[in-house]
């Protein structure tokens, strides 16, 4: 299954050639063009930047997923790391190194909420600043002090290079257009699969949900009820997992394992 997955990633074969990862892709979707701020929410952003943190993973060969005690369930499968060598990225290396330091092989969802804990324990802006400083280095965007007081820093960020932000929604955007046209996840999609329904994940515990934002800034208001249908159809789809096909089961996992999370915070 994994070898299917890297294969189906984008320059699988030569890990320089990717500009992004999932969590900076991430990143980037959440900040809004104007206040340069990413958004508030009840369930923490770093359960998702974690979550596709471990997707990234899952994709470039680092992580695959074995089942637990010898049983088949799907919904029980275990993050087994499989290369311990450190990838590019210091955000992906956080990850692997506390999935790797696991005694026990556990899921996806519990994977999230541990090394969550994690970042409570040490510092709540680990997981943003970390991300944020890696956009930093690719001079894709620059970080400033908006408030300080005794709840800790505010920032904000000035993208620098919007063509990055813009080419992430406009892939979106070609999975969506491919969901109105034929009402199935479009082949090659990966990345904005699991992109888009982690953005989905967060509809009731932001001011605004942050798929109602990604649809404002990018088609007409007219469009955004047949849109919004079509990716709950996605979502229901993928969590309906097609035990012969691993690209399916695989996307099941990983969207499974963060609405894991989310429901066990």
């Amino acid at each position: 299954m994994n070898e299917l997955l890297i294969k189906m990633n984008p320059d699988f074969d030569d890990p320089c050639k990717r500009s992004l990862t999932l969590p900076e892709e991430f990143f980037l979707l959440l900040i809004d063009k104007v206040s340069g701020k990413i958004p508030k929410s009840v369930v923490p952003l770093f359960y998702g930047f974690i979550g596709v943190g471990i997707a990234e993973l899952l994709l470039i060969g680092k992580l695959t997923m074995e089942k637990q005690n010898g049983a088949f369930n799907i919904q029980n499968m275990n993050v087994k790391v499989i290369d311990f060598s450190p990838t590019q990225d210091e955000f992906l290396n956080y990850v692997l190194s506390k999935i790797a330091k696991r005694k026990t092989p556990t899921t996806i969802s519990r994977n999230i909420l541990y090394i969550g804990n994690n970042v409570y324990q040490k510092n709540l802006k680990r997981v943003n600043n970390t991300i944020a400083k890696s956009l930093m280095k690719k001079n894709i965007l620059t970080v400033s002090e908006t408030m300080k007081n005794l709840f800790g820093t505010r920032y904000s960020y000035n993208i620098l290079d919007l063509e990055s932000k813009n080419n992430i929604e406009m892939s979106c955007c070609k999975l969506i257009s491919g969901l109105l046209n034929s009402s199935q996840q479009p082949e090659g999609l990966i990345r904005e699969t699991i992109l888009l329904l982690t953005l989905k994940q967060y509809t009731y515990v932001t001011s605004k949900p942050l798929i109602s934002d990604f649809l404002e800034r990018n088609y007409p208001i007219n469009q955004h009820k047949q849109i919004s249908d079509c990716i709950k159809i996605l979502e229901s789809t993928i969590k309906s997992p097609k035990l012969d096909d691993p690209i399916h089961k695989m996307l099941n996992l990983i969207m499974t394992g963060i609405r894991g999370a989310f429901d066990s915070d």
